[in-house]
């Protein structure tokens, strides 16, 4: 089998002007009504309704949420640690860590590291027992933490282009 057959090949979806209209105005405000939808693109609540569906249907829309600020919440640290692993054990490393539900991101990534998991802390030692935890996982070979001292962005929306063009999604 070749490299490039191995490639997991997506789907193209194509986006028209209505879905990225759908798509940017639900991200802002996903409580947003579907009358006001209609309002704001001057289409019928039913076809708002038919698109939202579809994109929903399609794996677009993955799921509806609120964000939450995490320091009101006591998560006063952010980390983003790196870790060593023995990648034959990737597949179950990754489902361990996932688990870890201090870990809200997980990056396999290229480079002197296989992973790179983003987490909220509520202070120092709570963040060292997670590390441990990581650790104490079988095929972990070491980590790296980095303390976030300052967020500039954080920020999860997709950006959705304002013309038409097909995506590989």
């Amino acid at each position: 089998m070749s490299e490039g057959s191995r490639v997991n090949r997506k789907r193209t979806i194509t986006f028209d002007a209505l879905d990225r209209q759908l798509l940017h105005e639900l991200q802002e405000d996903c409580r947003i009504q579907y009358r006001e939808l209609a309002k704001r693109t001057g289409k019928a609540i039913g076809t708002i309704s038919n698109r939202i569906q579809n994109l929903t249907r399609r794996g677009i829309i993955k799921r509806w949420t609120v964000q939450i600020d995490p320091e009101s919440l006591g998560y006063d640290f952010t980390a983003i640690l790196h870790i060593k692993i023995d990648v034959v054990h990737i597949n179950q490393i990754n489902k361990e860590l996932t688990k870890v539900k201090e870990l809200f991101a997980l990056y396999n990534v290229t480079g002197d590291n296989d992973i790179v998991a983003l987490g909220r802390f509520v202070n120092r030692r709570h963040l060292d027992q997670v590390i441990h935890k990581i650790l104490a996982i079988p095929h972990i070979q070491r980590t790296s933490t980095s303390l976030v001292l300052r967020t500039l962005k954080e920020d999860l929306r997709v950006h959705v282009p304002q013309h038409e063009e097909s995506k590989t999604g």
